[in-house]
């Protein structure tokens, strides 16, 4: 038997290696086309669309006014007790808000409020400085420190019917603010109750509920 040579030993091994070499490229190549090496990073991009409704929204921060014991003939307000329903836009719109009780009286009548007296020229006449439950708005430019009134009553923003004005009785007829903004620091306004106890009133606790309705300017 012949003896291999160091020279073909050598050329043996180098050859060896360029063929591991080049089938390593070969399948790495390969492997690229197939869409890449397995294990290796990637990332995409996703998009997601919405549309937001435009939809009137308001809450009542405070919903509650207490006015205590009033007498016969006498009268209490939100002025006097620097109590108020405090609503806020919290929609994506500006909107009109008004006030109405379909339930008032013995009667159903405006500015009746919770008392059962009929309407007299003393009491409850609709519309008139004896109505016995009247509303009024106050914007978020106004200040109310211990029942005072302090500052514009309006501003560039808002503008409040902030005239007393008789309790309406159906939807539509007591508009008491037009484009409450929505955006914050403007949206929230004081919506105020001035009471006047009828002559021949009973007495006892009264309750009057409002309806304060909301929709788009």
């Amino acid at each position: 038997m012949k003896e291999v040579s160091n020279l073909t030993l050598a050329l043996v091994v180098v050859s060896a290696i360029l063929i591991s070499v080049v089938g390593t490229l070969m399948s790495l190549n390969k492997l690229d086309q197939l869409g890449g090496i397995t294990g290796m990073a990637v990332s995409g991009t996703g998009v997601a669309n919405l549309t937001v409704s435009s939809a009137a929204a308001i809450t009542l921060n405070d919903a509650l006014i207490e006015l205590g014991t009033i007498g016969v003939l006498e009268s209490n307000a939100s002025d006097d007790k620097a109590d108020w329903w405090v609503l806020e836009n919290v929609g994506g719109v500006n909107v009109t808000v008004e006030a109405f009780a379909s339930n008032q009286g013995s009667k159903d009548s405006q500015g009746a409020g919770p008392f059962s007296t009929d309407a007299t020229t003393e009491g409850c006449y609709a519309d008139t400085p004896y109505s016995c439950f009247r509303v009024k708005c106050l914007n978020t430019s106004d200040r109310i420190n211990n029942g005072s009134i302090v500052g514009d009553l309006t501003n560039n923003l808002t503008s409040c019917n902030n005239t007393w004005v008789s309790l309406s009785t159906a939807q539509g007829e007591g508009v008491l603010m037009v484009n409450l903004p929505y955006w914050e620091g403007n949206d929230t306004i004081y919506l105020g109750v001035n009471v006047t106890v009828p002559p021949q009133e009973t007495a006892g606790v009264k309750t009057q509920s409002v309806t304060i309705f909301a929709a788009i300017s």
